[in-house]
């Protein structure tokens, strides 16, 4: 079976940088966001991960990506795989564990491939990736591992909006900004700096 490291080695990447947010978003600043960040992480030997579908943030990804020719990961469920964006290096479509495929299905492929998550708006989808990596940090940061880092966008609606204002325990938020980003350049930084340097 093919591991994460196995997946940057063939890509020739030292990190994969993820993007989650809602596949009906539409606006061109939600757009320019992700253009701007992927531009800023083109300098460095990393791969960009997406849901892969052909609309909202995970197509705004891969095309960025594309543009600044990084690699691409799309991480799909089954009942997805005909909403394929084009041009992706390296497509995993996941299959269901019970019964048919679902929305969501893919959530543990694409949280466990990722370092980093940049997080724009989004809905259910991005809520149930915010929510599985951070049970996973949970677990890491207990026993001094590192984390996957989150850096959730303000100011464009959806999911990433509230995060902050939830709950979370302390040791959780350390796989997060102190203050929550406002845009690309604050979200990418993060990321750079706790990644990339």
């Amino acid at each position: 079976m093919e591991t994460t490291e196995d997946i940057k080695e063939n890509l020739g990447v030292t990190r994969i940088i993820a993007f989650s947010g809602g596949t009906d978003a539409d606006d061109g600043k939600v757009q320019s966001m992700i253009s701007e960040s992927v531009m800023r992480l083109a300098q460095y030997k990393v791969a960009i991960l997406s849901g892969g579908t052909d609309w909202g943030v995970p197509r705004y990804a891969m095309q960025a990506a594309q543009r600044y020719k990084l690699p691409t990961i799309g991480v799909i469920p089954e009942r997805g795989e005909k909403h394929t964006v084009g041009g992706i290096d390296k497509l995993i479509v996941v299959p269901s564990r019970i019964g048919q495929s679902e929305w969501g299905d893919e959530s543990e492929y694409f949280v466990k491939l990722a370092d980093g998550i940049e997080m724009i708006a989004g809905g259910n989808g991005t809520a149930i990736e915010f929510f599985r990596t951070m049970k996973i940090n949970e677990g890491r940061l207990r026993k001094g591992g590192q984390p996957i880092y989150v850096a959730p966008i303000k100011g464009v609606g959806g999911f990433s909006e509230g995060i902050y204002g939830m709950n979370l325990a302390g040791y959780v938020k350390d796989s997060m900004p102190e203050t929550q980003p406002t845009g690309a350049a604050e979200a990418v930084d993060f990321l750079v700096q706790k990644l990339l340097r």
